[in-house]
């Protein structure tokens, strides 16, 4: 008799064991049933296509840089003639200068086209 009551322990144990998991399952189920799908929202994307610059027209010609002369260091000059010298450097260096500028002015305006 004593075993019989061990099978029925068991057998309580055991029923209640898949009676937990079986209501588990259809909890599970049937949250999953009740759950609606959220709404679809669209989603505009705006995508930036790079072109490489191997695809792009060669850039144009620039002119070649020609720069002033420099004046010729006098060897034995009076003090108006080493005066006029400095002069003629100061001018040259800004004239160089200028130019320098303009090229950068137009390098600057070819990148800017590939932009």
């Amino acid at each position: 008799m004593r075993k019989t009551y061990n099978d029925i322990e068991e057998g309580l144990i055991g029923g209640l064991i898949a009676a937990v998991v079986l209501i588990c399952y259809a909890l599970s189920c049937m949250g999953c049933a009740t759950t609606q799908c959220p709404p679809c929202v669209a989603e505009v994307e705006t995508i930036t296509v790079k072109v490489p610059v191997l695809a792009c027209n060669p850039p144009e010609e620039l002119p070649a840089l020609t720069y002033p002369s420099w004046p010729l260091v006098p060897t034995a000059a009076s003090e108006d003639d080493w005066k006029t010298f400095y002069a003629d450097v100061t001018a040259t260096l800004a004239a160089r200068e200028k130019i320098l500028q303009s090229r950068i002015a137009a390098l600057e305006e070819l990148l800017d086209h590939y932009r």
